[in-house]
């Protein structure tokens, strides 16, 4: 119903007599009946059917009761143009002379795809016509004759419907014309009888062996001396003129056999079925209304549905109904406000619009009577409210049309902006007593049992977290006893070292102090001979980590190597 498409239901009437066979097959199949009759006024069905044509009222289709059985009657409107197609899985519908079929009907990704068959397409495909499917009932089976004729398959019989018409033969009256058929009575007696093949000659197939034809010739052949190797001219001979016969028959006069063994065959009634089902005339299809107070009585009572689940269902029913029906504005249970936006659903171009209910609307609940959003169809939307779509394209042209090139939003002033936090500075190298990354007075001689005053360092270095591990070899040691409140860090060498050239006792080591670089190596600062860089100190290892805070004693725990 969302997708525009016009509903008519056609339920089954009494069933034909013909097909009481089939419908005793099915209740036992069903049921497991052991009863031999059933009735053919489905009353079980009917009742069913009953309550599912009462809901479909209440919903706005349309729903129509055929006299007899449901594919006849759709068969009947589809020729007369009163619908495009029926959709169905039973294939009789052809035989009782419909044109276009609608199969498989399934969902994928939202949208509905179906089987379309058409008669146009059966006719230039397979070279069938409706006869020619009702002739090809009979001896494969149907409805009305579920066995059909034993060991004819589909093969056999399309194969025969060919011959037939390339004999110009109507296939349904040929078949039906089998029992009475005096032609063919004497050609399967002809048949029947078995005649010795006479010698042949090994060259041209004639009658006479090759040594008589070399010599005397070939009278089929026209020739006085020899005979021809690949002669045009048949032989005259009783036995090749049984095979001839034999070619030309054999397929009809073996099916022929078959189908006579079942003596109702061919069925009249079934034939009388398929062309003259004696339906009612319909001229035209009813109308109804979709009323939904009534279906929200009817769904509470038959499923148990509460009305805001049906109404979350129905309303945008209603509105795609009442747009395409384009109905005068007093007689709308909704209205457009305004459109939110344009959007695309299912490939589709769409509006999503406002709508708000009407005074003439008595059922909508709160929630669904004001401010309700849906989608339409734009070409749909612009062809029932033309006013309301130009003033939207308008807007939004006005909208991009005065928008221009969108600036960079500015920051307050003193505000950092947030790239600043993420971007990276390269470290300049040590080239002197100061640089610009790493000072002179961050290096220590570790050798002399020097005290470090931590207050010199930098406050922003001391609320970093150090590492326990000074240097992968364990050179030196930290000292924490006798820290004192003046946050001082005495640092003593605990191997023993050989003098320097200037006399000194001492070695220098440093943690590398790394930077990424704009290239992506990482570089080390170089230290003087003899120091150490304080902040070796603060570099993470694979240790606990110690933070240190200003004027707090507590933090500092002792340290080894």
């Amino acid at each position: 119903m969302k997708e525009g498409v016009e509903l008519v239901f056609v339920t089954d009437g009494r069933a034909p007599d013909i097909k009481q066979q089939a419908l005793l097959k099915r209740q036992q199949n069903q049921f497991g009946s052991s009863s031999n009759t059933v009735n053919t006024d489905r009353p079980y069905l009917r009742n069913a059917v009953s309550q599912c044509v009462e809901m479909l009222e209440y919903l706005g289709l349309s729903c129509v009761e055929s006299s007899g059985e449901a594919e006849a009657l759709c068969a009947e409107l589809n020729r007369k143009q009163l619908v495009d197609g029926c959709l169905t899985e039973d294939n009789d519908f052809f035989l009782y002379g419909g044109k276009t079929l609608y199969r498989k009907l399934t969902k994928e990704n939202k949208m509905y795809l179906v089987d379309r068959v058409d008669m146009d397409q059966i006719k230039s495909d397979l070279d069938l016509e409706r006869n020619d499917l009702v002739a090809l009932a009979l001896l494969l089976g149907s409805d009305y004759d579920e066995k059909g004729v034993k060991c004819i398959g589909k093969e056999k019989g399309k194969a025969l419907i060919k011959l037939l018409k390339s004999r110009n033969f109507n296939p349904l009256d040929r078949l039906q014309g089998w029992r009475e058929n005096k032609e063919l009575d004497s050609i399967q007696e002809r048949l029947s009888v078995e005649t010795k093949k006479e010698c042949h000659c090994s060259k041209c197939d004639h009658l006479g062996r090759i040594s008589a034809h070399e010599s005397s010739g070939c009278k089929d052949c026209g020739m006085e001396i020899g005979c021809q190797d690949t002669s045009m001219v048949t032989c005259n001979c009783p036995w090749h003129k049984q095979e001839a016969l034999r070619k030309q028959h054999k397929l009809e006069v073996s099916l022929r056999q078959k189908s006579l063994e079942n003596v109702s065959f061919p069925n009249k009634m079934v034939i009388e079925e398929y062309l003259n089902p004696g339906l009612k005339s319909c001229s035209e299809i009813p109308k109804s209304s979709i009323n939904v107070p009534k279906l929200l009585t009817f769904l509470k009572h038959q499923l148990g549905w509460q009305s805001g689940e049906v109404l979350g269902k129905m309303v945008p029913i209603v509105i795609l109904k009442e747009m395409r029906e384009a109905g005068s504005q007093p007689d709308l249970m909704f209205t457009p406000v305004r459109i939110l936006r344009a959007c695309k659903e299912n490939h589709v171009d769409c509006y999503e619009v406002l709508w708000d209910k009407t005074d003439r609307n008595h059922w909508a609940c709160a929630s669904f009577s004001t401010n309700i959003k849906e989608k339409v169809v734009k070409s749909l939307f612009k062809s029932v409210y033309p006013a309301l779509a130009t003033r939207f394209e308008q807007e939004l042209t006005e909208k991009k049309s005065g928008s221009g090139k969108k600036r960079k939003a500015e920051g307050l002033k003193g505000q950092s902006k947030l790239t600043q936090f993420t971007k990276i500075k390269k470290k300049l190298p040590f080239t002197g007593e100061t640089s610009a990354g790493t000072q002179k007075e961050d290096f220590i001689n570790i050798d002399d049992n020097s005290v470090v005053d931590l207050t010199k360092v930098d406050n922003t270095r001391m609320s970093t977290q150090t590492s326990a591990d000074l240097h992968e070899d364990g050179i030196g040691k930290i000292d924490t006893n006798n820290c004192g409140p003046e946050n001082s860090l005495q640092i003593k060498n605990s191997k023993q070292k050989t003098l320097n050239e200037d006399g000194k006792l001492g070695k220098c080591f440093q943690k590398k102090s790394v930077r990424q670089g704009a290239s992506g190596k990482r570089k080390g600062d170089k230290t003087p001979d003899g120091m150490t860089s304080i902040r070796s100190f603060f570099v993470k290892k694979d240790v606990p980590s110690v933070e240190f805070k200003k004027n707090d004693t507590s933090a500092f725990k002792k340290l080894n190597t």
